[in-house]
């Protein structure tokens, strides 16, 4: 799935790119509670994600985009984590 926007002399990267729909084929696909559940991960079950190709994951969080975008803050805010 591909969302294309003209940026053409928009120097506002935070500008607003229209309204997601609950019913959104991002939120309601048959991977969509897998994918977006990593949002839901601690930092640790993240890193083990990453580094084993065999983890699978088992969060849940609403696939609704308030939920979402409220997770994505939440997550924005975290301090590094160290190597």
């Amino acid at each position: 799935m591909t969302y294309l926007r003209n940026i053409s002399g928009s120097t506002d990267q935070n500008s607003f790119t229209g309204a997601i729909k609950v019913d959104d084929p991002m939120l309601s696909s048959d991977y969509s509670t897998e994918f977006w559940g990593i949002l839901g991960m601690t930092n640790e079950q993240v890193c083990k994600f990453i580094l084993d190709d065999n983890v699978i994951v088992n969060e849940k969080i609403s696939l609704h985009p308030i939920v979402i975008i409220n997770q994505i803050k939440q997550i924005v805010k975290e301090k590094n984590i160290p190597n």
